[in-house]
């Protein structure tokens, strides 16, 4: 994890203190290292996590006439590939950095370089000979970007919102226009944040600035395609994931230092540390693998320990208590700048932290539940009791449905023997509707 930061004066005065502060206080994203870079009425750096290409991988990464730079958070999984053929196209590197290839990509395919792009980033790029700047987040908005909007010119972009706001010029006011959307779905849906004029850069979104007259643009890139492809049998589709799943777990592996992985009892990270190390076998080496429980809790830990031995894994149990969940409030909200209502995140940040002693990379199985379906809310479609009572015409639902479902409700709440009926939880959300139970499944 690195971080990035850059601030835009059109009064063409700059702010070499206002850059180091905004870096400074990003140091946790990237110990290890920083750079800067100063142009006219302009200033970008970075804090650094290094991960490939340790030595000379230092940023900012600059072109042979120092008319393209780049400052860089993330990884490109196919920087090898793009690095290939940006060669072949006679590009000469300077370095073995997936940082560098940004560069060159841009020097050959402009504004299009998002599109060649496979990995978790978000970059500025300066172009000297335009006076512009070019910021892109990667497909699925992995990696943060945010940027500060003032009498509709951008002022400053950053990897967090605490770095856009050591810009002391900048008022700290408190944006309530979307708060009813943030307690219906318990995120930020908006481009917009919690703080008036300081806006995300969508995932799939580049976003350029000219320099000179302050104009800017946001394009998107790319987009979800959800059409259906129905051509394959299963055994074909099996053998597809299969296949992309492991190329995927070996683009990730791609480092300079040792890689790790988070392990649940849940499919997802079992699959990926099963992958994974299977290709640290190859090498002739163990896969380090962490998981989280809670002290006097009953919890996952056994089933963790079991995987972690068949595997063969290096493994590591981190046990917290509910005094170190608690004591680590404050900090987590200092870190997420935004409201987050997910508690299982103060959970990653106590194992992250501790994690981080040891090991700089770390894969995880996020997101996988809402991809593949995990989650029974997503078997809804075929669960046959669900679609019969969902099926009954609206007056019988009214006479008896409903007045039903409000006595079981009052029943189940207020009789501790019926505590955890079995279908309760069926009859709720075959008489409600999607939108409703989505909206409602937020509790204050």
């Amino acid at each position: 994890m690195c971080g990035i930061s850059g601030f835009i004066n059109y009064k063409m005065i700059q702010d070499r203190d206002l850059l180091k502060r905004s870096l400074d206080c990003i140091i946790h994203r990237g110990p290890d290292d920083d750079g800067m870079f100063f142009a006219e009425g302009f200033s970008m750096g970075m804090r650094r996590l290094s991960i490939i290409d340790i030595a000379a991988g230092k940023q900012p990464i600059s072109n042979e006439d120092q008319t393209v730079t780049v400052v860089f958070n993330g990884e490109i999984y196919n920087h090898l590939e793009l690095r290939k053929e940006l060669e072949n196209k006679n590009h000469i590197f300077k370095t073995h950095s997936d940082t560098e290839t940004l560069v060159h990509g841009y020097e050959e395919w402009g504004t299009e370089l998002p599109k060649k792009l496979r990995g978790m980033f978000a970059f500025s790029i300066h172009d000297k000979r335009k006076n512009k700047l070019f910021i892109c987040r990667d497909h699925f908005g992995i990696k943060p970007l945010y940027y500060h909007l003032k009498d509709k010119k951008i002022t400053s972009f950053a990897s967090e919102i605490k770095s856009i706001l050591e810009d002391k010029n900048i008022k700290r006011e408190v944006n309530t226009s979307f708060i009813y959307d943030y307690v219906s779905f318990q995120y930020n849906p908006n481009a917009e944040t919690f703080f008036k004029n300081i806006f995300k850069l969508a995932p799939g979104h580049s976003l350029t600035i000219d320099l000179t007259t302050g104009t800017y643009s946001i394009e998107k890139y790319w987009q979800w395609n959800f059409k259906e492809e129905r051509d394959t049998d299963y055994e074909s589709s099996r053998l597809n994931i299969k296949k992309s799943l492991h190329d995927s777990v070996r683009h990730h592996m791609i480092a300079d230092v040792p890689v790790a992985s988070f392990l649940s009892s849940g499919v997802d990270s079992s699959i990926i540390a099963l992958l994974a190390q299977r290709i640290m076998k190859e090498q002739g080496k163990s896969l380090k693998t962490y998981t989280i429980g809670f002290k006097d809790l009953d919890s996952e830990i056994k089933d963790v320990k079991e995987f972690a031995e068949f595997i063969k894994s290096d493994h590591t149990e981190i046990i917290v208590t509910f005094e170190d969940y608690f004591e680590s409030l404050k900090k987590c909200v200092w870190h997420f700048d935004e409201p987050i209502a997910d508690p299982s995140a103060i959970s990653l940040f106590l194992l992250s932290r501790e994690v981080a002693k040891e090991v700089k990379v770390v894969m995880s199985g996020e997101g996988a539940d809402e991809l593949f379906g995990g989650y029974g809310i997503y078997q809804e479609p075929h669960n046959k009791f669900i679609q019969l009572v969902s099926r009954q015409p609206q007056w019988f639902k009214t006479i008896f449905l409903y007045p039903l479902l409000a006595l079981v409700n009052f029943t189940v709440k207020h009789i501790p023997f019926f505590a955890g009926f079995p279908g309760v939880s069926y009859l709720n959300r075959a008489l409600t509707s999607v939108r409703s139970r989505y909206i409602g499944n937020a509790n204050i």
